[in-house]
């Protein structure tokens, strides 16, 4: 017998999967308009770059993306372990100071770091002056713009990504499953922290390679040719907008194929952290040399990250600022603020609202829909951009028509020339 709670019940949960499909719906809207942008022609232009430029492309993202990658496991997992269990001299501070460089730019990193290192820089300065060195025939530096110099520039501001996902995944695991692993004279990281924060540190390197394969400016600056430089290159050299459609398709294929590889990884094993006791890695004093040494090695990101750039950069403003900049800095900050806390409430609420209803209430496609609406992070944020506004400019186009129906002349635009394209792009 069908009882009034039981059609209520069924109805509130009809009522959340609607509402879970159309978020996710909407999010992956955008990224429906680039592929159907990529059915365009494209005026053999791709057939033309498959031919010249993009192997060099694929397999400089590749290089990239390995090194990059690899950088930020080494500087995220190290970091993240020292300071969960070890406690050494300024480990508390330095354990919040690792997720500075995430608050840098890539590109502003390499400007700095350019104009520091370059043969007119001063590091290259003082050396000639100390050594008596007349040319650059004399003497052999390291080409920060170059491929080498992107990796290091971008692992040393991405790996937060990792570090604070690895950190929580040490932070969370429980302490008797650590105890156990210690009697039975195993190591604590390889038997039981590895294993079981794999999955958060997969995550955080998900999210350093799609930032890799969406970074612009880092990659324009040192002359590196990726897929993403290519995307532009073809868009706005050749004002060819299918054909860019298309090499930014191929950027997301990589990460598909990314994350379809650490899923079948996990298949058949198990992550669950069951235990209900104290959680967290147990705590080792270091003294001496090793915690002199522990210290050393999670400054070394930081430094690279934050410190050095910012030291750059508050030179060049101790250096002199344009008054009318100055002038311009408070509204410029209050809009930053205001857009960044906005649009960071508003993804979090819709998140969470995806992810719960996704756990609870929805099935294999749910969780399909809810996965696929999180990889907009893949794409280029300008080629993203323009399917952000195919996307809302049929929504106007739709509220324009209801308009009519009502013989309404013109109805005024709701989305379209407002600052909520610009907080949707962030969403998507």
């Amino acid at each position: 017998m069908i009882t009034p709670q039981t059609q209520i019940s069924e109805w509130l949960l009809r009522s959340w999967q609607l509402l879970q499909i159309t978020l996710c719906a909407v999010l992956i809207a955008p990224m429906i308009f680039i592929a159907l942008a990529a059915l365009g022609d494209n005026q053999n232009i791709f057939a033309h770059l498959a031919n010249t430029v993009l192997g060099r492309y694929i397999v400089n993202t590749l290089i990239l993306m390995v090194g990059v990658g690899c950088l930020a496991l080494l500087f995220g997992v190290s970091t993240a372990w020292l300071v969960c269990r070890y406690q050494f001299f300024g480990s508390r501070v330095l354990s919040w100071l690792l997720i500075l460089p995430l608050a840098m730019p890539a590109y502003i990193i390499a400007y700095a770091y350019t104009d520091f290192l370059e043969y007119a820089g001063p590091v290259q300065t003082m050396l000639r002056s100390l050594f008596g060195w007349q040319s650059a025939r004399d003497y052999w530096f390291f080409d920060i713009r170059s491929r080498g110099g992107a990796i290091i520039v971008m692992g040393a501001v991405l790996y937060p990504y990792v570090y604070i996902l690895a950190r929580t995944a040490f932070q969370q695991t429980s302490m008797r499953l650590f105890e156990v692993a210690r009697l039975s004279g195993q190591n604590m990281f390889l038997a039981v922290g590895l294993p079981l924060a794999r999955p958060a540190i997969i995550a955080g390197l998900s999210l350093v390679l799609m930032e890799v394969l969406s970074d612009f400016g880092t990659v324009e600056y040192f002359g590196v040719e990726t897929l993403t430089l290519g995307i532009f290159n073809v868009w706005l050299g050749m004002n060819n907008m299918p054909a860019a459609a298309q090499l930014a398709l191929i950027a997301f294929v990589f990460i598909l194929a990314l994350l379809i590889l650490e899923r079948w990884a996990r298949m058949g094993r198990s992550f669950e952290n069951t235990a209900g006791s104290a959680r967290g890695v147990p705590k080792q004093q270091l003294q001496g040399k090793y915690a002199f040494l522990s210290a050393l090695w999670c400054l070394v990101p930081v430094c690279i990250g934050f410190v050095m750039p910012v030291s750059i950069l508050a030179e060049f403003v101790l250096s002199g600022i344009d008054p009318d900049i100055a002038r311009q800095l408070p509204r410029l900050l209050a809009q930053s603020l205001s857009i960044a806390a906005g649009t960071s409430v508003l993804i979090v609420i819709v998140s969470v609202v995806i992810v719960i209803i996704t756990y609870y209430e929805m099935g294999r496609i749910g969780k399909a829909l809810s996965g696929l609406s999180a990889t907009g992070y893949a794409f280029p944020g300008t080629i993203l951009a323009l399917g952000v506004l195919y996307f809302l400019t049929q929504i106007e186009a739709l509220w324009q028509f209801i308009g009519s129906l009502f013989n309404i002349a013109q109805m005024p635009n709701i989305i379209i020339g407002t600052i909520g394209v610009l907080i949707f792009g962030y969403m998507v």
